[in-house]
C-alpha cells in the first residue's frame, strides 16, 4: 500500500506535510519541508521549552550526559550566538532532572 501524501500550504511560504499511512508506535508521521534552503534562512531562537525538550531526548533516546547535550545544542544553528553556553547547561541540567 503506498503511503498517502497531504500537501498543505501556508500563507506565501508553502510548505509540505506528509501523512503516512503507516503510522509508527500507532502515532502518524508528519514531515515539513520548505522550498529553501536551511543555509537560507535567519534562524529564531528556539524557546526553552523547545531546548529542555530535545536535551530530554538526546539523553532518553541516546544516552547523551549534559556534556555532551550542552555542547550539541549550544552550537546549533539559533542556538549559537543567542543563548552562553552556560544557560544551554542550565536548561540541559534541569531537563535532566525531570
Amino acid at each position: 500500500m503506498e503511503p498517502l501524501l497531504w500537501y498543505v500550504a501556508y500563507g506565501s511560504n508553502p510548505h509540505a506535510a506528509r501523512l503516512d499511512r503507516y503510522p509508527r508506535s500507532g502515532l502518524p508521521m508528519l514531515t515539513f519541508t520548505a522550498p529553501h534552503r536551511a543555509s537560507e534562512v535567519d534562524w529564531a531562537s528556539p524557546a526553552p521549552v523547545y531546548l529542555g525538550m530535545l536535551a530530554r531526548g538526546l539523553r532518553e533516546a541516546h544516552g547523551w550526559d549534559v556534556a555532551r547535550a550542552t555542547g550539541y545544542l549550544a552550537d546549533r544553528p539559533g542556538v549559537a550566538g543567542r543563548w552562553s553556553r552556560s544557560r544551554v547547561r542550565r536548561l540541559v541540567v534541569e531537563a535532566a532532572e525531570r
